[in-house]
């Protein structure tokens, strides 16, 4: 198996991608995986081993890496596995990335953040009451309303913001793909294209007219049921920010996006 990385930014494309590269059967992308966290817990421990510091194995750790990663992939005989993380983005986390691949390459699907809150907002407005935002709100003791759960998923340690700087770290760098969310759209061709000449594995011809996501998480233990499902075909859906947004979001989350 060879491991390439899949992170970004929540509500830009992710999933669809996933989507269609599971059409070609040399490719697994699945939904998000715990490998990240699970190498970062080991490492920080193996650094910290004493029996290790003192009689160190250099190739341990990478070896123990790939082991984690395979026994986690045991059910499936692809190639080429595209593991998903919100945070392989962070410059941080490329030395974990390198024990799984020496080359690691990380594609980082992309949007304009109103248009982002604008999907998160339709997606939590049409969900059950009970989703995770509205109950981050209610734990904190603030009215559930449109404002205020855009400000929790921007919050420091909230979903969106979480990712969003661990992208400012690298997103410049060669090892890194970004890929915006309406060109995935609007030029699926062309973006499948390079997402391949990137991961340098040989093109596969996609049925975009057949899109289907055959790895469905729990969506419905967050309370959104519809948080991953993908339509059949390519279509922005979408609505106008300025139509489900106020301007006190839009004032306040107006031109962040770093990487244009």
């Amino acid at each position: 198996m060879t491991y390439y990385f899949l992170s970004g930014l929540p509500r830009t494309g992710a999933t669809l991608l996933s989507s269609i590269l599971n059409q070609n059967p040399d490719i697994h992308s699945g939904p998000e995986s715990p490998i990240c966290g699970l190498l970062d817990n080991t490492f920080r421990f193996l650094a910290n081993n004493e029996q290790l510091v003192l009689y160190p194995k250099h190739t341990f750790e990478s070896k123990l890496a790939v082991s984690v990663a395979d026994s986690y992939y045991f059910d499936t005989d692809a190639k080429h596995i595209i593991d998903k993380c919100r945070v392989w983005s962070h410059k941080d986390n490329r030395i974990l990335a390198k024990s799984l691949n020496s080359n690691p390459k990380i594609i980082c699907p992309v949007r304009g953040m109103l248009e982002i809150l604008t999907s998160w907002i339709t997606l939590l407005e049409s969900s059950d009451k009970h989703n995770f935002v509205d109950r981050g709100l209610q734990f904190m003791g603030k009215e559930i309303n449109n404002d205020n759960r855009c400000d929790w998923l921007m919050k420091d340690d909230g979903l969106l913001k979480l990712s969003y700087e661990s992208l400012k770290t690298s997103y410049k760098d060669p090892e890194v793909m970004l890929i915006e969310y309406d060109d995935l759209i609007d030029k699926p061709v062309n973006t499948m294209y390079n997402v391949y000449k990137f991961l340098d594995i040989p093109p596969h011809k996609h049925d975009l007219n057949n899109i289907v996501n055959d790895y469905l998480p729990h969506d419905g233990m967050l309370g959104l049921e519809n948080l991953h499902v993908v339509k059949k075909k390519l279509s922005k859906t979408s609505k106008d920010p300025k139509d489900v947004l106020s301007d006190y979001v839009i004032e306040k989350y107006s031109n962040m996006e770093f990487w244009r």
